[in-house]
């Protein structure tokens, strides 16, 4: 069983090691290859995929979007993701703006094929949006309930509801350098 820890007090539980999405669409090009990947990752116990919007875009011909969609095909075809949390980014090209993360979520629901997102952050800072605004962007997501979990994690932890920068979750997301070296190599095994 791969390691988890509790983000805040509602239950939401994140693994240690979570498979990162951006190969699919990009070194993993065929759906098949992404499919058995996915499914093996499963199999093996794993609970936790991350993308983000814009993966993978730097492809030619690609526009962004490519993994999430690869991902929501394979959720619609094991018939949901009961079982897989999902995590997902925005505000790589588009920004932090409230427009960008309202058309951003919505554009990720669509391709991943789900109603909520388990896990919705900014993929990196916005120095030209404020903060508030992206605040109050997240916030709109949290009372549409697109992402409850994370920001009712927050809040209960008495943070606010303002997920403009990965950094802000490191200590919530990310272990240790020593644990999650440890956990990969017991990982790696199970996944082989």
């Amino acid at each position: 069983m791969i390691a988890t820890r509790t983000l805040g007090k509602n239950g939401l539980t994140t693994p240690r090691l979570v498979l990162g999405g951006n190969v699919f669409g990009w070194t993993v090009k065929s759906r098949e290859d992404s499919f058995r990947i996915l499914d093996r990752f499963a199999e093996a116990g794993g609970v936790m995929i991350d993308t983000a919007d814009v993966y993978s875009a730097w492809v030619p011909g690609n526009r962004g979007g490519e993994s999430e969609t690869i991902i929501g095909e394979w959720l619609k075809r094991r018939g949901g993701h009961g079982g897989v949390l999902i995590a997902t980014k925005v505000g790589y090209s588009a920004g932090l703006s409230k427009a960008a993360i309202a058309e951003g979520v919505d554009a990720s629901l669509s391709r991943l094929g789900i109603e909520t997102i388990d896990l919705y952050y900014a993929h990196k800072d916005d120095a030209a949006t404020p903060r508030e605004e992206s605040a109050a962007a997240f916030d709109a997501l949290v009372k549409a309930g697109k992402s409850p979990k994370i920001a009712d994690a927050l809040a209960k932890q008495g943070m606010e509801v303002h997920v403009t920068s990965p950094a802000q979750f490191h200590d919530l997301l990310v272990t240790e350098s020593a644990q999650y070296k440890a956990e990969l190599k017991r990982t790696q095994g199970a996944l082989q």
